[in-house]
C-alpha cells in the first residue's frame, strides 16, 4: 500500500521543491509565482527572479503551499 504524506512548504523543505520543479522551474521558470505577481512582473523575473521571490516568501514564515510526498519522495 503506498503511503501519501503532506506538509507545509517550509524553508526545511525548500530542496524537496527545488527538487519538484526542476531546473526550469516548472512551467516556464514559473516557480508557483503567476498567480502571487502582476503579469509584468511575472514576465519580467520569470524563471531565476520568480524561484528568488518563491524562496524569499517561504523565508518569510509564510507557507505558500503544501508540498506531497509518496514513500518519502516528493511528488
Amino acid at each position: 500500500m503506498d503511503t501519501y504524506k503532506f506538509y507545509p512548504l517550509s524553508p526545511e523543505r525548500w530542496n524537496d521543491f527545488e527538487e519538484l520543479f526542476g531546473k526550469r522551474g516548472a512551467c516556464m521558470g514559473c516557480w508557483c509565482m503567476w498567480w502571487r505577481v502582476r503579469r509584468a512582473d511575472f514576465n519580467r523575473q520569470k524563471g531565476e527572479g520568480n524561484r528568488r521571490a518563491m524562496k524569499r516568501l517561504i523565508d518569510s514564515g509564510k507557507i505558500p503551499g503544501l508540498l506531497g510526498y509518496e514513500r518519502n519522495k516528493v511528488i
